[in-house]
């Protein structure tokens, strides 16, 4: 009987760990959803001078690691959206433009967010810069990251992150966000 259940946990735990390594692909539809909700946004930026500067914070590599979550997925607008509790009257004018971009809400909006600059991200990066990036982090071995600080230690972790979090994006998403460039560019 114990062994079933041995089994039978095995079993569930692979399928939750395939299930949540699972992410739906970006549409075309998903990313004009997001791409017009970003433009909108930047319309009202003076209406959230605090959470802007929060976000232009976040842009630094310091704060790398709160991009990249310790199993290695880019959460950028997740963890704004995490934040958004302390500013009560922006999260209420932002829940409205998301709506109305047609998300069900903030939750669903950042995961399509953070996957649509990673996928972004993905096209700036020729297949030999993703092979020079894959292979210098190779290189650095553990004892090379003892010897840094602590400081230069969790950069490079999350760098190293970064960097699978990049190699990760499916090349649909990519292919499916190229028309999408200029207009998220044009909105950063």
């Amino acid at each position: 009987m114990s062994r079933f259940i041995i089994i039978f946990i095995t079993v569930l735990t692979t399928i939750a760990t395939i299930a949540s390594a699972y992410a739906e692909p970006l549409t075309p539809a998903k990313i004009e959803k997001f791409v017009s909700s970003v433009e909108e946004l930047r319309k009202h930026e003076s209406d959230f001078p605090k959470t802007t500067a929060t976000i232009a914070s976040g842009r630094t590599m310091d704060s790398l690691s709160k991009m990249i979550d310790s199993d290695g997925n880019f959460i950028l607008y997740q963890s704004m959206v995490k934040n958004l509790s302390s500013y009560p009257e922006e999260a209420t004018q932002l829940r409205g433009i998301i709506k109305k971009a047609g998300f069900k809400d903030e939750h669903e909006w950042a995961k399509t967010g953070d996957a649509v600059i990673l996928a972004y991200g993905s096209t700036q990066l020729s297949a030999k810069d993703r092979k020079e990036m894959s292979d210098g982090m190779a290189e650095i071995t553990p004892e090379m990251m003892a010897m840094m600080p602590a400081e230069t230690q969790a950069m490079m972790k999350s760098a190293m992150a970064a960097s699978k979090a990049m190699a990760s994006v499916p090349p649909e998403d990519v292919e499916a966000i190229k028309p999408f460039i200029a207009r998220l560019e044009a909105a950063n």
